[in-house]
C-alpha cells in the first residue's frame, strides 16, 4: 500500500477523540501517521470507500463496530516486551513467591496481562520453574498470558522465538526450557509450554473466574500507561479483584499516573508494585 491519505487537523483530532473513547488508548500527535495508516487500511480492508464511510460503518453498524474496534485496539496497542525485561523486578516477584511457598501455598497461579507475544508469560514460568526446583515435593503452577490481540496470543501459544537470547533470556535458561526449532529459532519445551495458558481477555471487562482463578501474582507492566486515566483505574481494579489475599500485583511506574488501587498495600521493594492483605 502507498502512502496513507493524510487526515485534516479537525479530522485527526476528531479521529483521535472516537479511537480514544472506542479502544481506551492513548493517542498522543506523535502518533498521528499510525492513526491514518491503521485507518485508511482498515477502511480499505473492509471495502469503504474512505475514512467517511468506515466511520459511518464503526458508529452506526453494532456487529460491525465490535470486531472493528477489538481490531483497532490490538493493532493501536504498543507492542515491546523481552524475556525477562526489567530483571529486577523479576527478582522481586522471585523473593515473593518464594515467601508464598514458606507459607505453605502448595499451588501458584500466575497472570501475565497485556502479554502481547508470550515473553513475559513465559518468562513468569520459568520463574516458577525455577522454584519449584528447589523444592523436595513437587509444585504445581499454572501462568496465564492475556491479551486483546489473537494474532499476537497465536504466537505466543506457539512458543517459537527467534534470537531468544538478544531478547533477554540467559543462556542456562535456553539450554534447560527451549528446543532448537531451525533457522535460528527456539521453540518452547512442551514440559513448560503445558503450564502456560493464552487466553483473549480485555482488562477493562470483568475477569471470569473459570477462566482466571484467584492469582498469587499478577504482572501488568508498561500496559495501562497507554490507557485514558480512568480506564487505566477501572482496569486496575479490575486485576485487583483477581489477587488472593496476600497475592501481588505489579505495574510499571507511570502505569497508574500517582492513583493506586483501594484495599491494597504499597510493596517497599518495588516501585508500583501492591499485595492484598491477608485476610482480605
Amino acid at each position: 500500500m502507498g502512502t496513507a491519505p493524510r487526515l485534516s487537523e479537525r479530522q485527526f483530532r476528531s479521529w483521535r477523540a472516537l479511537l480514544e473513547r472506542g479502544t481506551g488508548l492513548r493517542l498522543p500527535e506523535a502518533r498521528r501517521p499510525q492513526v491514518e495508516t491503521l485507518v485508511a487500511e482498515r477502511a480499505a480492508a473492509t471495502g469503504c470507500a474512505g475514512f467517511a464511510e468506515y466511520l459511518h460503518r464503526l458508529v452506526h453498524r453494532p456487529s460491525f463496530g465490535r470486531r472493528e474496534w477489538q481490531l483497532l485496539a490490538a493493532r493501536l496497542a504498543v507492542r515491546e516486551t523481552r524475556f525477562f525485561r526489567h530483571p529486577a523486578v523479576f527478582a522481586a516477584m522471585g523473593r515473593h513467591l518464594a515467601e508464598r511457598l514458606r507459607a505453605g501455598e502448595q499451588r501458584l497461579s500466575l497472570w501475565s496481562a497485556g502479554t502481547a507475544s508470550g515473553e513475559e508469560a513465559y518468562s513468569l514460568a520459568i520463574l516458577a520453574a525455577r522454584l519449584a526446583a528447589g523444592r523436595p515435593e513437587p509444585l504445581e503452577f499454572l501462568v496465564v498470558g492475556t491479551d486483546i490481540d489473537g494474532e499476537a496470543l497465536a504466537r505466543a501459544a506457539a512458543g517459537v522465538y527467534r534470537e531468544p537470547l538478544r531478547r533477554g533470556l540467559e543462556a542456562a535458561d535456553l539450554a534447560a526450557f527451549f528446543e532448537p526449532a531451525g533457522a535460528g529459532a527456539w521453540r518452547v519445551r512442551e514440559s513448560l509450554r503445558r503450564r502456560v495458558r493464552f487466553l483473549r481477555h480485555d482488562l477493562l471487562e470483568e475477569a471470569s473466574g473459570a477462566l482466571l482463578p484467584a492469582m498469587d501474582l499478577i504482572s501488568c507492566q508498561n500496559v495501562l500507561v497507554h490507557l485514558t486515566p480512568w480506564r487505566r483505574r477501572v482496569a486496575a481494579r479490575r486485576l485487583a479483584e483477581r489477587l488472593k489475599p496476600g497475592g501481588l500485583l505489579v505495574f510499571s511506574p507511570g502505569d497508574l499516573g500517582g492513583w493506586r488501587p483501594e484495599g491494597l498495600e504499597r510493596m517497599a521493594d518495588l516501585p508500583a508494585a501492591f499485595r492484598r492483605p491477608m485476610g482480605q
